[in-house]
């Protein structure tokens, strides 16, 4: 058994069933289409980016546009800093659709609200790593998008549920309070 596969083991947010609709659901509460696809761990260092299934198992290992994830990167082989997203995996599309991050080139953000996770993974995408986006083979084969995160009221439920347009399957809704941390595990607050 690979001992990094006990340390991954679980080390993904698990939202909680929302059984009752909150008072403040669109003042604090964001929301999004999940695909439906492989909920993973991706993480990239050291030249090398590597995707987790929640057990810890090893889904695929490849080089990638992400920042350390492959040789062609800043920091490439040699460089120490690591990032660390929560994906879900659309095999059919070939790419990682992001949910959410927990480290970036070695910024741990699991302490920080949801509202800045996924604004610093909107910019860090942009600003640092443009080309994970696409897919260009040998360098990054799968492409990295974030997912589109809406305020849950009328207008933000409708978007993620039907209105905009999105390249994969739905498969429901996930709510984020905005003021939650990332925790691994069970979670009321995802």
């Amino acid at each position: 058994v690979d001992p990094a596969e006990e340390v991954w083991r679980g080390a993904l947010m698990v939202p909680d069933w929302m059984i009752e609709v909150p008072d403040a659901l669109p003042a604090q509460w964001l929301v999004t289409s999940r695909p439906e696809g492989k909920r993973c761990l991706v993480m990239s260092s050291r030249g090398n980016t590597t995707a987790r299934l929640r057990s810890g198992k090893i889904m695929t290992s490849f080089q990638s546009a992400l920042p350390n994830g492959g040789a062609g990167t800043r920091g490439g082989r040699g460089g120490q800093d690591y990032s660390i997203l929560d994906c879900v995996f659309v095999e059919q599309l070939g790419v990682f659709f992001v949910g959410d991050v927990m480290c970036w080139k070695g910024h741990s953000v699991y302490d920080c609200t949801a509202e800045f996770r996924l604004f610093w993974l909107q910019q860090k995408l942009a600003e640092d790593a443009p080309q994970a986006g696409v897919v260009v083979p040998g360098s990054n084969p799968y492409a990295f998008v974030p997912l589109p995160w809406y305020v849950a009221d009328a207008a933000g439920l409708e978007s993620a549920y039907s209105s905009v347009a999105v390249p994969f399957t739905r498969d429901g809704l996930l709510f984020m309070h905005r003021e939650s941390h990332y925790e691994v595990g069970l979670t009321p607050l995802a």
